[in-house]
């Protein structure tokens, strides 16, 4: 009997190791596959968020998402850079008109910049003539960008939000010094002084005439003479001269052979006259009756 208890405590020992075992071997599985799921989780979210950030950097060419034009950069605050002598333009304006020349030259050259000498460094100083070429130069693949797009206006006052908001924007990323002012006047400034002859260079400012017909095709064709039927010829009449003694000659009223009536006779004798030469009795004939 105690044997028997022996054995039977040994066997619950035994499934108490195994059940212990078997629950470690458990909790081992448990954290390796939540650790794999875990890992292909993340690796998924990882790709999801490349992609989706892939697709906003390069749309496609037929979103229209306003997102992808570029907007202006805000305005910096004047308080932060003190030295900056035009900040506005009505104060370049007014600083330009008590200079010694009419030109806008500023009165020191040191820089060799003397008609942006409103462009300033953050120190307030004029910028140098090497950097305004570049700006120009920018300013130039900008706008013939604009022409590509199909959005390059005749005049720079012209330009659309679309234009405006462009070449504002790559202006004053490239150049900062451009941004030194309220609204970025400054890179405005620099296409109203330089757009006009670019535009008149590469674009024209004379009107597309439309392609018109010669001279020789405007002018309306005469009418073409309308056929009228052709006239019956007249049957010539006969002509008969007289002379004047056969017309005077005097007419006798009892002849018979004149047909007129008499009291033509007595009338007209002239006519009786012209009767009697245009129809002469025949001598074979008979005289024709008498008209009454």
């Amino acid at each position: 009997m105690w044997s028997t208890i022996v054995n039977l405590t040994a066997k619950m020992d035994n499934l108490s190791n195994q059940n212990h075992y078997l629950q470690k071997r458990l909790e081992i599985m448990e954290d390796r596959l939540l650790d794999g799921l875990g890992r292909k989780i993340q690796a998924s979210n990882d790709s999801l968020t490349k992609a989706i950030e892939g697709l906003s950097e390069h749309p496609s060419p037929g979103s229209s998402s306003k997102s992808s034009k570029p907007l202006p950069l805000p305005s910096l605050d004047i308080e932060n850079y003190p030295e900056i002598k035009y900040w506005t333009k009505k104060m370049f304006i007014a600083a330009k008109k008590n200079k010694e020349m009419s030109t806008g030259l500023a009165s020191s050259e040191s820089t060799g910049n003397t008609m942006t000498w409103y462009v300033e460094t953050e120190d307030g100083d004029p910028i140098s003539s090497e950097k305004v070429n570049a700006i120009r130069e920018h300013a130039r693949h900008l706008w013939q960008s604009l022409l590509t797009k199909g959005i390059a206006p005749v005049t720079w006052a012209q330009a659309n939000l679309e234009a405006h908001n462009y070449y504002e924007h790559h202006m004053c990323e490239r150049f900062p010094e451009l941004s030194y002012g309220a609204n970025n006047w400054k890179a405005h400034m620099i296409a109203t002084e330089n757009y006009s002859s670019w535009y008149g260079k590469h674009v024209g400012r004379s009107a597309k005439v439309k392609n018109e017909p010669p001279a020789t095709q405007l002018l309306k064709r005469s009418r073409s003479p309308s056929i009228s039927p052709p006239m019956p010829e007249r049957k010539k009449s006969k002509v008969i001269n007289l002379t004047s003694d056969e017309l005077q000659e005097p007419v006798k009223e009892a002849t018979d052979q004149c047909p007129c009536p008499k009291p033509l006779l007595k009338k007209s004798p002239l006519l009786c006259r012209t009767l009697q030469l245009l129809h002469p009795p025949s001598p074979l004939q008979s005289p024709p009756p008498r008209l009454t």
